[in-house]
């Protein structure tokens, strides 16, 4: 019998072309590589990646057949992995050369007696239209007719404050004192959404370039439905970096904006809060517990589902994103 709907994403039409690599603020996703044998056996032998991820790598033969199937599920259209690595760094472009400032010529001394401006005043001279005299910017008015300072006038000197009556004030002694923020109507939202004030993304400076600190995966890609599912992990030593983060985004854009997915799920045992931040931080709505839904080397773990929808908004939704 024929299904009345169409199918999301047409099947035959990407398995068959390179998997593309894709870059994400310094990093860059790339197919893996027969090359990475070893970074891969050392990430099965850190024990939170093989806990989480429930296996292990014995030796180079098994870490190959690992990639052999990664880059055989793209051409079978089942998932796309990538290798994360640190991405080469752009040189930067050389400024171009500036002509030597030239010095201005000694301004002549003015013949007329100094002049000061009035105390509590303060002014800008205009530049002269005289020739030979100064053109400066002062923070005293060239007002003629003033007295030097050094020579003192006579009689009481003024106060800058009546002597007598009301001191002004700068608000009124009556009436609503004004308000910055209107009196009706939504308040302008001034702070970020959740998943954009995290900490500024910190660079992964010691790290040479073409170094593979992560994996990110769409699999269980069912394309007539338009699902797949999001899976990360990150070498130790690049942990703290937001890696999983910026590859993870990137990957979330490529499955929505060029393979055309529908739905993209991010699930992990309930007691993995790291991976659960992460999920946060992709936008990626919670949307329940899974009651032992994952075997796992002590049991079944239940799994906390979160999921993202290509018409959701990334911020997270509830008092908390705010």
């Amino acid at each position: 019998m024929p299904l009345l709907a169409a199918p999301v994403v047409l099947p035959g039409r990407w398995g068959v072309r390179p998997q593309p690599s894709l870059t994400a603020d310094g990093l860059l996703l790339r197919p893996w590589a027969p090359a990475d044998v070893t970074t891969v056996r050392a990430a099965y032998d850190d024990p939170a990646i093989r806990w989480w991820h429930a296996r292990s790598m014995s030796d180079d033969d098994e870490a190959l057949a690992w990639i052999d199937a990664k880059n055989a599920a793209w051409r079978d259209e089942r998932a796309v992995e990538w290798a994360v690595v640190v991405a080469p760094t752009q040189p930067a472009e050389p400024e171009p050369a500036t002509a030597p400032a030239r010095v201005p010529a000694p301004t002549p001394a003015p013949t007329s007696a100094p002049v000061l401006a009035l105390a509590g005043v303060g002014a800008h001279a205009r530049p002269s239209s005289q020739p030979g005299e100064p053109s400066v910017e002062t923070s005293a008015a060239m007002t003629p007719g003033l007295v030097p300072h050094a020579v003192p006038s006579p009689g009481p000197v003024p106060r800058a404050v009546p002597s007598s009556g009301p001191v002004p004030h700068a608000v009124p002694p009556s009436g609503p004192v004004p308000h910055a923020v209107p009196t009706s109507g939504p308040v302008p939202r001034t702070v970020p959404p959740r998943h954009l004030a995290a900490p500024p993304l910190r660079r992964l400076g010691t790290a040479p370039t073409g170094t593979v600190v992560g994996r990110v995966a769409l699999t269980h890609l069912n394309l007539y439905e338009g699902f797949g599912a999001l899976a990360y992990w990150v070498v130790p030593a690049a942990r703290g970096h937001r890696v999983a983060v910026r590859a993870g985004a990137e990957a979330l854009r490529w499955a929505f904006e060029e393979l055309g997915l529908h739905r993209v799920e991010v699930e992990h045992s309930t007691r993995n809060d790291a991976s659960c931040r992460v999920a946060e931080l992709l936008g990626c709505r919670a949307e329940g517990v899974r009651r032992g839904h994952a075997l796992h080397a002590d049991g079944h773990h239940d799994m906390h589902l979160h999921a993202r929808l290509r018409t959701d908004h990334p911020d997270p939704p509830g008092p908390s994103a705010t």
